[in-house]
């Protein structure tokens, strides 16, 4: 006769997770997961400040534009709404995951805002009567034209050909 094997309950899980993700370093527990999250947050920063060194990004162009009737550069209604209203919802589904306490209606709620803030704004924008804010960039010029000249010569019977 085999003994059953006795099936984890949550608690017994959550402590195996717990124990698996935890190590203990010179007297200190450190979560590995929170360990990685934070490298790849350090990664990222350090390839956008070295992108911005090179000048391949301008942080001001984050929440201005420019305005296409006078070419200068203005605050941005919609990339400032996606930057406030990103870091809250983030930080709400996060501390909710967090807490074990989210569900698909706010997760859903979430991913609406995310995609649908630039939308939002746009209608907006139109419905109190302010023109785009997006630069009109002209089409390029066509290229200048090539002219090329060719000249013939005829020969007449016995004639040589003479060389330069």
């Amino acid at each position: 006769m085999t003994t059953p094997t006795p099936t984890p309950t949550p608690d017994s899980t959550q402590l195996l997770l717990e124990q698996a993700s935890n190590i203990n370093l010179f007297g200190h527990t450190f979560n590995i997961w929170a360990i990685m999250i934070l490298l790849i947050f350090i990664l990222i920063v350090y390839c956008v400040d070295k992108a911005r060194r090179n000048g391949q990004i301008d942080w001001v162009d984050m929440i201005t534009s420019i305005d296409q009737i006078t070419g200068k550069k203005q605050a941005s209604t919609t990339k400032i709404m996606q930057i406030v209203g990103g870091i809250t919802g983030t930080f709400i589904v996060v501390k909710l995951t967090l807490q074990n306490a989210i569900n698909w209606d706010i997760f859903g709620i979430y991913l609406t805002y995310v995609a649908g803030v630039d939308g939002f704004s746009r209608f907006m924008l139109a419905k109190y009567g302010v023109q785009n804010n997006q630069a009109i960039i002209p089409p390029p010029s066509p290229p200048p034209a090539v002219v090329t000249t060719t000249t013939t010569t005829q020969s007449l019977g016995n004639t040589k050909p003479v060389d330069d």
